[in-house]
């Protein structure tokens, strides 16, 4: 038997898509009111949540979906128009589902007084057009429901719910309502057919049915009814009603159902009915029809096709071919450790067979390497998942702060199938949002002054993401009014930020607003002003190993730009030796490596060193970290790319590359900034990681890289 709590968790994270997915209908509906497709869609969702919720005991839930599937259904026959106010009304309640999931439905004082003004709102809509919103018809009555004749597409389904169905708390029969509001279709149970079996019943489901649809909706929208059943309790064919005796993967299929043999002129009846008034009782395949069928297969199936099992189970297969499994997140954070640990015994490998004079061995292992290497990617990949998972919060965001602010402001995505490691996309969010938030309050403009400065009364923000080697960029751009680097420049001098003689680069000024305590706006209003709370971004964004920049431009707009790695737990790195202390460098940012004498460093008293014609700022790792010993004659000279300009880093020795499985160094080690954790060499002994990107910042650019 299975537990109430896995019925519940299930419902729970499939609900959650189906929120995300209404509130994304809801934002297109608010800009095509009278798009029907779109109100279909939303009557359909809210209808899977009221019995999907129900059934597995979320009651709050389920009355609140069977009000918002009564609204919907009067707006899609055209009692109600698809207001802004409902439109308001539903975001606010899809807000409320979300607690009601997050909660268990088990709400405080205040939320639950919350939820009862906002379900009395929704009751008073529902129940004011309710009576003009219930459409009888007779087709309804009879089975045979009435659709738009216009793109009809026929469907054979093959309904088999498996033995347990009553045990995992799901009554088969309530599929039919929302197989009707697809479309007209004829059903025929088959199988102990007689046998009257309820959900008390402690007997096994036996029953099954064969299905012919008629809808105007896609094979897709059909697999949605089966959102709680299993793949192998449905199969779904989509047939050509002209010429079923053509239909060769359909005829096998339908033949090779125990008890039943294809009669095609049976079957063009029933789809021909769909077409027509021809009622369901007109058209019942009796028992002495399942005996003639029985021993009939047409004449238009070729005999070697027909008994071809092979090819009728590998045509099968496509059918109803499993595209994608639900996977918890903990399943696949085992999974990385796991390969994580693989690393550290690869890496342990590598170093214990040098020397060897095996080549076999060594062939084997070359051989294991690559595997790994192949699994350690896969694996890494399971965890990647599209940017656009979260855009749906910052459209919502955009849409009630510019009715908040009395704005108009257009979000635009762009490259959102950029794809992240899923804890990398859980961090940012916050980020973005409060970047977004400054944009909205703090950079677009009112529409009056838009106009007045001959701009489009409706702003623009873009969220832009995109790959760039081993990293992710995601830019939040605004057409708004721009930084006033003067202005910033002042309020540093006036907080004691810098002295009044400092000449600063854009960058650097730029670079101010991401200060503690440090903000441009005028007036405090409960949203942040640009810079309140920018200092929290830039350290979540840097705890990624990521960096964030701003650039403005006066009347312009804003574009604030996140670098970050693709994954957090596995890295490329470069070995270097510092005073026989081994360090790790992230592969991604080093362009190219150089033998130099150390005497040429003596002579560079300002940290710059000439190289192929470039002067180039570097760190001196020995003298960084305060090392002793004995300095060698031959240093190495590690490029770094930062923003297309050139660092340099100094070390004793290059080991060479090396994969590193990040760990942390524990709270000791927390406040050390230019140190992202360690890795475990191939002795067993630990080596630092360098966090390169904070550490090309602490070099102060001077005016010659400008």
């Amino acid at each position: 038997m299975i537990d109430s709590s896995f019925l519940k968790n299930n419902f729970i994270s499939e609900a959650r898509e189906l929120l995300d997915k209404l509130e994304s209908q809801l934002l297109e509906l608010e800009k095509r009111p009278t798009d029907i497709d779109i109100i279909q869609e939303i009557f359909r969702i809210t209808h899977t949540f009221k019995g999907s919720a129900t059934m597995v005991g979320f009651d709050k839930i389920g009355k609140i979906a069977h009000h918002l599937e009564s609204i919907y259904d009067s707006i899609r026959k055209g009692v109600l128009h698809a207001s802004g106010e409902i439109i308001t009304l539903t975001l606010k309640t899809t807000d409320v589902l979300s607690l009601l999931l997050e909660k268990n439905e088990e709400l405080d004082n205040e939320e639950q007084s919350e939820f009862n003004k906002l379900y009395l709102e929704i009751e008073s809509y529902s129940n004011s057009n309710s009576q003009d919103s219930i459409i009888e018809n007779e087709s309804e009555k009879s089975g045979l429901n009435n659709i738009s004749e216009i793109e009809e597409k026929y469907f054979f389904i093959h309904f088999k719910p498996n033995k347990d169905i009553f045990i995992r708390g799901i009554n088969p029969h309530y599929l039919f309502e929302d197989i009707g509001e697809l479309g007209r279709y004829w059903s025929d149970p088959r199988f102990d057919r007689e046998t009257q079996i309820n959900q008390d019943d402690k007997k096994e489901f036996s029953e099954q049915w064969i299905i012919f649809l008629s809808t105007s909706k896609n094979r897709e929208d059909i697999i949605d009814q089966f959102l709680f059943y299993q793949d192998d309790e449905y199969e779904i064919f989509q047939i050509d009603s002209e010429n079923i005796h053509s239909d060769k993967e359909f005829i096998k299929y339908y033949s090779g159902i125990d008890q039943l043999k294809p009669d095609v002129n049976k079957i063009s009846e029933i789809l021909f009915g769909l077409k027509s008034d021809t009622t369901p009782e007109n058209l019942n395949i009796t028992d002495d029809d399942q005996g003639i069928l029985a021993n009939q297969i047409p004449a238009e199936v070729d005999n070697e096709d027909a008994m071809n099992e092979q090819v009728f189970t590998e045509k099968s297969v496509s059918v109803n071919s499993i595209e994608s499994i639900r996977v918890p997140s903990y399943k696949l954070d085992e999974l990385i450790n796991l390969v994580s640990e693989l690393v550290i015994i690869n890496s342990q490998l590598s170093y214990q067979i040098e020397g060897t004079q095996s080549a076999q061995l060594k062939k084997t292992i070359n051989t294991l390497e690559k595997l790994y290497k192949q699994l350690r990617n896969n694996a890494l990949e399971l965890r990647l998942v599209p940017i656009k998972k979260i855009t749906l919060k910052f459209q919502r965001l955009v849409r009630d702060l510019s009715k908040k602010l009395n704005k108009k402001v257009e979000f635009i995505t762009v490259g959102t199938d950029t794809e992240l490691d899923s804890n990398i996309i859980s961090k940012i969010e916050s980020p973005l949002m409060h970047i977004i938030r400054n944009s909205l309050d703090h950079g677009i403009e009112d529409e009056e002054t838009r106009i007045n400065q001959s701009k489009s009364p409706t702003g623009i923000i873009r969220l832009i993401s995109f790959y760039s080697g081993a990293n992710v960029f995601i830019q939040v751009q605004d057409d708004g009014k721009g930084i006033d680097k003067e202005f910033i420049r002042k309020k540093a001098i006036e907080k004691g930020i810098i002295n009044a003689t400092d000449k600063l680069s854009d960058k650097e000024i730029y670079d101010i607003i991401f200060l503690p305590g440090f903000s441009t706006a005028q007036s405090l209003t409960d949203l942040s002003g640009r810079g309140v709370g920018m200092d929290v971004v830039k350290k979540n964004i840097q705890e990624l190993r990521g960096t964030i920049e701003i650039d403005s431009e006066i009347g312009l707009g804003t574009s604030v730009t996140l670098k970050l790695p693709l994954t957090l737990s596995i890295i490329d790195t470069l070995q270097v030796n510092v005073n026989e202390k081994p360090y790790l460098i992230p592969l991604n940012i080093i362009d190219s490596c150089y033998k130099i004498n150390h005497s040429e460093l003596v002579n560079s008293s300002s940290k710059h060193i000439q190289f192929k014609d470039q002067i180039l700022p570097y760190i001196y790792l020995r003298e960084y970290f305060k090392l002793d010993g004995e300095v060698p004659e031959i240093e190495h000279l590690i490029i770094l790319e930062y923003n297309e300009k050139k660092y340099g880093l100094i070390a004793d020795k290059v080991i060479g590359e090396h994969q590193a499985v990040i760990k942390p160094l524990g709270p000791i080690h927390k406040n050390q900034e230019y140190i992202t954790g360690a890795g475990i060499l191939g002795d067993g002994s630990l080596a630092i990681i360098l966090d390169a990107n904070k550490l090309i910042l602490s070099i102060k650019e001077e005016a010659i890289y400008e």
